[in-house]
């Protein structure tokens, strides 16, 4: 028996009764056996961004990388090529940048290179809250102007 899995439910910008949807790969299997979203990963995204109303479904997959649905378009992102040193605090990292990208509203493939080297960096790290080299911190600072310069996409 599966309990509830521990999926980021986040308020939509602008609309509190409209919500944003991050998970992993385990967690949207779980939804999928409880909801019988589809039969495919993208369909079972989309089913999700439809049940909560949601502009963005973000699936993480750790060693294949992520996808991102936002409004149906989508971002695939293979994972960076790290040394891997701890994973903890990978996604929280993830759905952090995801926040700030959606909050400074990023283009789609900007916001997911910014979540994926983010995410990269950490698992570099010991712990889960590493602090970010000012390279990518100064990213978060000029990506309203240039997010497609900035992330490189």
């Amino acid at each position: 028996m599966h309990g509830l899995p521990d999926i980021f439910l986040l308020p939509a910008q602008g609309n509190p009764n409209k919500l944003e949807c991050v998970l992993n790969d385990s967690e949207l299997a779980i939804l999928n056996s409880m909801f019988q979203l589809g039969k495919n990963m993208e369909q079972q995204m989309e089913r999700l961004a439809m049940t909560f109303g949601s502009r963005l479904v973000a699936l993480t997959r750790g060693p294949l990388g992520s996808i991102l649905f936002e409004n149906g378009r989508w971002s695939h992102q293979p994972p960076a090529p790290v040394r891997v040193v701890d994973t903890v605090g990978a996604g929280d990292s993830f759905t952090a940048t995801l926040v700030m990208g959606l909050l400074a509203d990023m283009d789609l493939d900007a916001l997911h290179a910014a979540a994926a080297e983010v995410a990269g960096f950490v698992c570099t790290q010991p712990g889960a809250t590493p602090a970010l080299p000012r390279q990518i911190r100064e990213k978060f600072i000029h990506a309203a102007a240039r997010p497609a310069e900035v992330w490189k996409i």
